[in-house]
């Protein structure tokens, strides 16, 4: 996440970091947020340590509703968007991205294997200027 490395910090908020290293505490938010959207997913690779535990389990779209409000409240500047399964297999993804695209940090790593990227998601995804993460798909469900 270069974009949002040492380099990028203001030297307010360098020195909020080192006094909290220095005294163990913490005086500055998160800069950047990973959340796992959905447990989900429509692939079986063979490589995935996740097939045996997967359930069909993902967030309730008034989750990260809340939870996006408080992450502005605080200052994060940066989302990254993966899952357990895929993310953009979420029921509500369009839903979810649409909340993401009024706040004010970005999705700054979207972690798919792009096989659900429909035009209407890429439209509307805020990671559109950022890293995309592409895994190998494995064999769609049936």
């Amino acid at each position: 996440m270069c974009e949002f490395g040492w380099s990028r910090l203001t030297y307010e908020d360098k020195a909020l970091i080192l006094r909290g290293i220095e005294s163990a505490e913490v005086f500055t938010p998160p800069r950047a947020i990973q959340i796992d959207w959905s447990d989900r997913c429509n692939s079986r690779c063979i490589y995935c340590g996740r097939k045996h535990v997967r359930r069909d389990d993902e967030l309730d779209l008034r989750v990260p509703e809340r939870l996006f409000s408080e992450l502005d409240d605080v200052g994060v500047r940066a989302l990254q968007m993966g899952g357990g399964g895929e993310p953009l297999f979420h029921r509500e993804i369009a839903a979810v991205l649409d909340q993401v695209s009024r706040r004010s940090f970005t999705i700054s790593t979207l972690a798919t294997k792009g096989v659900l990227m429909s035009k209407d998601i890429a439209r509307i995804s805020p990671a559109g200027g950022h890293r995309k993460r592409r895994d190998l798909p494995g064999r769609p469900h049936g």
